[in-house]
């Protein structure tokens, strides 16, 4: 923990909307604790549908290699970097550290101690996909 010298200063250098605003982040961090699990948003992954629309004429030229990409693209594939990955493969492990195997709790990042290593495992360990 810091200094009471170290929060003055801090404070001291602060401007008048930057306090407010960090009080209302405060504010809402403290009420997001007594928040219900359900109230936290959750991911929204399903179905969509986009409106219709005229092909260009390039994709009139070349109609059935298109046809056959969007037909993949429809049966959970996609292309990245060139090669295609069913997205039926790719499981939903963020939180987890791939080398200790510690999955860090699935709650608004602010209200995590980042610094247990315990609980969230180290950043040493991040892998960038």
């Amino acid at each position: 923990m810091q200094s009471f010298e170290w929060y003055w200063n801090r404070l001291s250098l602060m401007s008048p909307a930057e306090i407010a605003w960090r009080a209302g982040q405060a504010v809402d961090r403290r009420i997001q604790r007594f928040l219900p699990e359900s109230r936290i948003p959750k991911a929204r992954i399903g179905n969509i549908s986009l409106p219709s629309w005229t092909a260009p004429e390039v994709a009139r030229a070349d109609r059935q290699r298109y046809l056959a990409i969007a037909d993949r693209v429809l049966a959970g594939e996609v292309e990245l970097f060139g090669d295609w990955v069913s997205l039926a493969r790719v499981q939903d492990t963020w939180n987890t550290d791939p080398i200790s195997g510690i999955v860090a709790p699935r709650q608004p990042g602010h209200s995590i101690d980042y610094r247990d290593e315990k609980l969230v495992s180290s950043a040493r360990n991040a892998t960038w996909r």
